[in-house]
This record gives structure tokens, sequence and C-alpha cells, in this order.
């Protein structure tokens, strides 16, 4: 649910405030977050990281770095940071802690931060966790150069900021993923047709050579890229395989092919980007080599670029068998930049592995019953992929219940078929708030409070029937659709949810907790939308925390 404005106590600017909780799109309020970092004028760049779905990387989604390095900041937007990693960022993620680094502290952190500090001529680095209700969600940094140091006022405001936005960027994340996952599931639908007819072309091959014409062709024939490279792992370094360019780049690709044939790509960090995308077996776009020739790079990559003459996108995706690199395969634009949406990059992505393992049965070509084998893995995979996108499009990953976007689907159904079938109990709908939430977090913290919420989750099914609909309806709020079911019936029913989580006391960490919840119930009226149906029983979910908590209270 969107924050009200009661909710965002830390910060004093009441206009903010209102555009702040008014705002579901995620990019906007990014901008907005972006706006307000710029009017620091101690600060003279800014980094905000948001963990992607899995939380596994932490992806930068509004930053400004000093001017002199400006040209790297659509290289950064693209750069994705571990979470298990000891960069700044996901320290001060992974414990909910600011990070604080300056000359006197630089020593202390590992060689790529040294790096990178010294690169952008700083002074201090302040990395703040965004700490919402539902967990940390990522993290904000600012950058000061030239000796600076952050006042006590701007840390102050700083702060300010941070408490102000972390509640609503939570909720406006979640309802982008919920739309990307979306958009996902769409496009696995209509690229498995694709994928399918390519798969079946490649099947009859017997030779590496025959596979990196096969690949070449299909990547240039269905992205708008000009040049397409193979570099395989041998031993201790990458040897570039294969390089095509599409028609009318013959020039080019010859200048390309006499530096590719002889380069050395050792498995080190310093040797480039295809060593680096290795290694760290991630995508790696760079939206524009033109704003980059100037910085200062790695020898191999200066060349590679000196050898393409004036090069503008890059793509670089690993090549992977049985999740594991084995090599890399990139793309290139030679004369325009071009844009890649997020769908198009994860499907060269997910292009990559199924080269891996092409090449993996081209260099086994004798054992044709295993490579129909493989290839029908890799059919299965994808149908599989099809199907997990659909159910985490509608399921709750910390809870297992459905998500909010299933129960906005099923109200409507659900509804319809009341209004049609116009039995006497109708249809009723529970909201659950779980009590002092916020308080719990702080005091337990947010591991805890995951913990907790599975748990409420849990009880809450124990006394569901089987035909009611259990969702997660955001943060530590539940919704429950229960169909034949008249108010006194969903009274009770709340009752006995309500007797489940405050009768015992949760295990915790070892630690027995008593946790109690709120309950709003409403029972649908002849002729009600589903705006008036909730709103109802959200007024009286309300009056059940205005007047105690821990009880229930229905709407007549």
């Amino acid at each position: 649910m969107t924050e009200t404005l009661p909710e965002l106590r830390g910060c004093a600017d009441t206009q903010l405030l209102k555009t702040i909780s008014a705002t579901i799109d995620l990019d906007v309020l990014l901008d907005l977050l972006g706006d307000e970092l710029d009017a620091l004028s101690e600060v003279d760049g800014y980094l905000v990281t948001l963990a992607d779905d899995a939380r596994q990387y932490l992806d930068f989604r509004m930053l400004r770095l000093p001017p002199a390095h400006a040209a790297l900041e659509d290289t950064y937007r693209h750069t994705r940071i571990p979470l298990g990693g000891d960069d700044l960022h996901s320290r001060c993620v992974n414990s909910s802690a600011p990070v604080y680094i300056d000359q006197d502290t630089l020593a202390e952190c590992p060689e790529g931060v040294r790096t990178r500090f010294r690169f952008m001529g700083l002074s201090a680095i302040l990395v703040l966790p965004l700490v919402a209700r539902s967990g940390v969600l990522g993290s904000v940094a600012v950058l000061l150069c030239d000796q600076k140091t952050l006042s006590a006022q701007g840390r102050e405001r700083l702060d300010e900021l941070v408490e102000c936005f972390a509640n609503q960027l939570a909720h406006a994340r979640y309802h982008e993923s919920v739309r990307r996952r979306e958009r996902a599931l769409e496009a696995a639908e209509r690229d498995q047709k694709a994928f399918l007819r390519f798969v079946a072309r490649v099947n009859d091959l017997r030779s590496s050579e025959l596979i990196y014409e096969a690949i070449s062709e299909e990547f240039l024939r269905r992205f708008p890229f000009d040049l397409i490279g193979v570099a395989l792992q041998e031993g201790d370094e990458l040897k570039v395989q294969s390089v095509q360019t599409r028609p009318g780049f013959e020039l080019e690709r010859e200048r390309a092919w006499a530096f590719y044939r002889d380069a050395h790509y050792p498995l080190r960090v310093d040797a480039g980007a295809l060593p680096i995308v290795f290694m760290q077996n991630s995508p790696l776009y760079l939206a524009d080599a033109a704003q980059i020739r100037d910085l200062p790079m790695a020898d191999n990559d200066l060349a590679a670029l000196q050898a393409l003459g004036e090069p503008r996108t890059f793509l670089l995706v690993p090549i992977r068998r049985k999740q594991q690199a084995v090599g890399v395969l990139w793309l290139a634009s030679l004369r325009e930049p071009v844009s890649l949406d997020e769908d198009m990059q994860e499907l060269i992505d997910l292009l990559g592995d199924f080269v891996g393992t092409s090449l993996g049965n081209a260099q086994l070509y004798e054992l044709v019953a295993k490579q129909n084998q493989s290839i029908n893995e890799l059919n299965e995979s994808l149908r599989q992929k099809v199907e997990l996108l659909a159910e985490q499009a509608v399921t709750d990953r910390l809870t297992g219940l459905h998500n909010f976007g299933f129960f906005e689907s099923e109200l409507g159904h659900r509804i319809s078929e009341a209004q049609r079938q116009s039995r006497k109990q109708g249809l009723s709908v529970m909201l659950i708030d779980v009590d002092h939430f916020k308080r719990f977090n702080d005091t337990h913290g947010h591991e805890a409070g995951n913990q907790a919420l599975r748990e409420v989750a849990r009880r809450i099914q124990t006394v569901a029937r089987s035909m009611d609909v259990v969702c997660r309806y955001g943060g530590e709020e539940f919704v429950v659709l229960l169909p034949r079911c008249d108010l006194d019936g969903a009274r009770a029913c709340a009752e006995r949810v309500r007797q489940e989580v405050a009768g015992t006391p949760f295990l915790i960490d070892e630690q027995w907790i008593s946790i109690t919840a709120s309950f709003g119930c409403a029972n649908l009226r002849p002729g009600e939308d589903r705006k008036s149906f909730i709103e109802r029983a959200d007024q009286a979910l309300y009056r059940a925390k205005e007047n105690g908590r821990n009880r229930v209270e229905v709407s007549l």
C-alpha cells in the first residue's frame, strides 16, 4: 500500500512528502531523489543501488559521477554488484549500516575500491542503506572530492532523504518487479518459437566452425549489431575463435581479425573487458564507446577500439556450459550507438547459454544421442523457464502465498462471480496487518521480520478454507478472499486467525516472541465495485488499529 503522510515522519518538507506518497513509478521516484541529492551543494556525485528480485546483485539505478568522469555514467548504469561480495555497497546493504571511507581508512578497503577511489580523485565516500519496512532494498552513496567533508547539516539532510524515500521506493520496486515479470513471460513465449527454429538448425551441425557461422548469421539478423565475436577459454587465458560482420563491413572484419587472432587475454581483471565478463560470469553493456575513448583502459581494450575504427555500442555476455563460463560472446555496433531494452539483453544472455552447450556438443559430435538429449534438455529448460515465470508472476517469494498482482486479478473474477450468482452469503474480504511490525524489525532485525511474516502466512493458511484465497497484500499486510461467506462468517474466521497468531508465541532465532495482528472485514454489497469493497475493509482495519490493535472490526 502507498505510504500515508503521517508515516513519512523523517522529512520536514511537506510538499516533497506529498509528491513521494503520490508516486508509484520507480523511475519518477528515482529522478525525484536525484533532484534532491543534486541540491546538496557539498556532494560531488552520488550512486543509488537497488537489489534485484533474486537479491543476488545490486543494480545502479540512479547516479551522477564527478564531472571529470561523467562519461562513465552509462557504463555504471549497466553494472551489477554481487551482493555476496566485499564492495562498499554490498557491505552496507548486508550489514544494514552506513559505510564511510576516507583517506585515513582507504588502506583497509579491497583493491577494487581503492582503485576507483583514487581514479575519481575522491576524498570520501559515504554509503547509507535504504531501509524500508520490508527490508533493506539498496543503498545511497555520496561522493566527495577536493578534500571536502560532509557537514553535520548535510549528513542530517541525507539521512532525512533516505528515510523519506525508502518505503515508497520499496513499493515502487515491487510494482516494477510485477510488471517486469509479466513482460518477461510474454517475451519468453514469443522467443520460444524462434529459438526452437534456431535449435533445429544448429542441431544438425557437427563442427565448431559451422556453429560459429550459424550463430553469427542468427545474431546479426536478430539484433541491431554489426559485429559478433566468440572467445573460449584455453588454459589460463581466453582465445578469440571467430569474428564475423554483417554485409558491408568486410574491411572492418579484416582489421578486427588481424588484431583478435593474435590477441591474448589472460584471466586477470586488468587484462580487459573479456576476462572481466568471463571471471564475473555476468554480462557487460557499454552504451557508447565514443564517450570513454580518452579514459584509462586495459591495453587489449585500447588496441581493440583502434582496430575497429570508431565502434559505438558493445554487449558482452558469458558463454556458459552447466552454468559455468567457458568463454565470452560479444556484439558491437560499428557506426551508430544502439539501444537495448531489458528483454533483449536477457534473451542474448540466454542464447549465450545455448551457444556454450552447442559448442560442447560440436566437440563431441560423434555422440549424436547425447547431443540430441542436450538439445531436448535445453527445450525443457526453456519450457520450465516459461512455467517458472508464470508461477513467479503470481507468487510472493518470501511467504509462498499469492502476491498482490494475483489478488487484483482474482478479486475481479470473484466479484463478477458473486454478482452473477447473487448467493445469500456472497463474498467477503479480510485485511490483516501485523501490529507494530516496524518496531519488531528495529528490535529483532529484518531477517527475524521475514521469519515472522512467513510464520504469520502459515498460520493464516491453517485457518483458511480450501476455497479461500490467501495473498500477501504488501509489506506486513495480508488479504483473504472468502467466497460464500457472509459478514458474520468473515468475522468468525478473522477471530480464529487472530487467536492463531496471538495465541502461541513465535519461535524466532531460539527466542519465543509474541506477535499480534489487526483485522478488517467487509461483505460485498449488491452492485458494489472493487474499490469501495476494499476501502470499507481497509477502514475497518484502521478502526481495529485505532481501537488498540489485536482485534477484529467489520464494515456494516
